[in-house]
């Protein structure tokens, strides 16, 4: 499907970069990034943070992206979890928004190990802070790029969509504008940006874990990969409307009702010592996990009662937000 191709530039004067024996270099600013593995790196500090986490048993998950199983009975179970359960929610409303295209380009923020939902309907790049997770995405997208997502290495109107999952609320507050303004700068006019992000919520659930700070700081911040910049879900779609986005859609998210992982890895600590209640669910819920198809037939009913629940509950109440804008054509 690739035929056309992807110029990157220098992350710090957007100067057009010319590839070389020692990697790619920038002459108005007298820089050369490397080439490592494959992949350009065009950032200059690492992250000690992200570095780490890509070291515990969630992140090298994380780090070996979304492609399925090879067992096509498995592959078959996925196909139905995705279909109705809460997991599968955010594959399906990307699905619902991105329409495959002649030459189209699509921006993977933050993109781990990459996801073969998003090759299905065109030429891939993915963006990461980190290496790990390149090595997995370069296999399956035309373009893998080590950079800081709120300094994109491409140039103006590049992108037909620019995408990302659960990683918006990874970026500090500070760092928001900036972040939009990329996104907008990188994306084609009538272009469309599309968002599964992660949010702070009013729901029961989210205030209990609230109530114990330094739980909350490590299980909601710290251990699910670093929930730095989260904010009220009305606050996420003003950022967007500040910077001169058209809503397309907008849907709740990760509510009261979760899947059975998301509750064992979230409270299976020291908040089962803070509510009796909050343990037996944790209990269940493992063994739940124990088998498979078990597993399964559990989450698709979590996904149905979701869809309920999300009905009528306020927006605020969710834990995260699918968002789709359009870029004006002006």
């Amino acid at each position: 499907m690739m035929k056309k191709p992807l110029n990157l530039i220098c992350p710090l004067c957007r100067s057009s970069l010319t590839q070389s024996g020692k990697g790619l270099e920038c002459t108005p600013c007298a820089q050369i990034y490397p080439i490592i593995n494959g992949i350009p790196s065009l950032i200059k500090t690492k992250s000690d943070f992200y570095s780490n986490y890509y070291k515990t048993p969630l992140g090298a998950l994380w780090a070996k992206g979304h492609v399925g199983f090879k067992n096509p009975l498995l592959n078959i179970l996925l196909g139905a979890r995705t279909a109705i359960s809460i997991v599968g929610k955010r594959q399906r409303f990307f699905k619902k928004i991105i329409r495959k295209k002649q030459d189209a380009w699509i921006l993977d923020l933050g993109c781990g190990g990459g996801h073969d939902l998003f090759t299905r309907y065109g030429n891939v790049a993915g963006v990461d802070l980190e290496l790990a997770p390149l090595k997995s995405a370069k296999n399956i997208y035309q373009v893998a790029v080590h950079a800081d997502i709120s300094c994109l290495p491409f140039e103006d109107e590049t992108f037909d969509y620019v995408v990302s999952s659960d990683v918006i609320g990874h970026i500090p507050i500070d760092q928001k504008k900036k972040l939009l303004s990329e996104i907008r700068r990188v994306l084609k006019k009538g272009g469309i940006t599309a968002h599964a992000i992660e949010t702070h919520s009013c729901n029961f659930l989210y205030r209990f874990a609230q109530d114990h700070p330094d739980l909350f700081k490590k299980s909601f911040i710290e251990d699910i990969g670093g929930h730095f910049g989260l904010e009220m879900p009305q606050a996420v779609l003003n950022r967007f409307k500040e910077h001169g986005f058209n809503l397309v859609k907008k849907e709740k998210i990760w509510g009261p009702v979760w899947s059975t992982e998301e509750y064992v890895y979230r409270f299976d600590n020291g908040y089962t010592q803070k509510s009796k209640l909050i343990k037996v669910l944790v209990i269940t819920c493992k063994l739940l996990n124990k088998n498979i198809l078990v597993h399964a037939i559990a989450n698709v009913f979590l996904g149905i009662l979701n869809y309920f629940v999300e009905s009528l509950t306020p927006f605020d109440h969710a834990q995260g937000i699918l968002l789709a804008y359009r870029k004006s054509n002006t």
